[in-house]
C-alpha cells in the first residue's frame, strides 16, 4: 500500500517497506497461485518512484515475500535509484524477531530523505 500511494502523489519524501510485497506479479508466480487481476501491483508503476530515496527490509528466512520480489521491484526504478534493500539474517516473514529488531532498524534509517 505505501508504494502504490507514493506513487500517486507529490508530497512523499522516501519510502520504507518491511516484507513489502512490491510486485505481486512475481509473488503470484513464485507460489504457483491465481494472479491477482484488477488489483494494481506497484511494480507496474515503480518508474514513477526512481527518484525517491527507499530503504526495503527483507527477511532472509522469509519464505513468503522473498529477495526475488523486492528485486524485480527494484529493477523497474531504473539504474541510479537512491534504493537501498536490506536482507536481515534469521528473520522471517513476520513475528517477535522483528518486534526485536525494530528499535536498531529504526536508528539505521536516513531520516532527512
Amino acid at each position: 500500500m505505501a508504494a502504490l500511494l507514493a506513487e500517486q502523489r507529490t508530497d512523499v519524501l522516501g519510502l520504507i517497506t518491511v516484507c513489502g510485497n512490491l510486485d505481486h506479479a512475481v509473488w503470484t508466480a513464485m507460489h504457483n497461485i491465481t494472479p491477482l487481476y484488477n488489483s494494481l501491483n506497484p511494480a507496474d508503476q515503480a518508474a514513477r518512484l526512481s527518484s525517491l530515496p527507499q530503504v526495503h527490509f527483507v527477511g532472509k528466512a522469509d519464505r513468503n515475500v522473498t529477495r526475488a520480489v523486492t528485486d524485480a521491484f527494484v529493477s523497474r526504478l531504473g539504474p541510479g535509484a537512491p534504493v537501498t534493500i536490506q536482507v536481515l539474517p534469521g528473520l522471517a516473514h513476520g513475528g517477535e524477531a522483528w518486534v526485536k529488531a525494530w528499535p536498531a532498524l529504526l536508528a539505521g534509517i536516513p531520516w532527512d530523505l
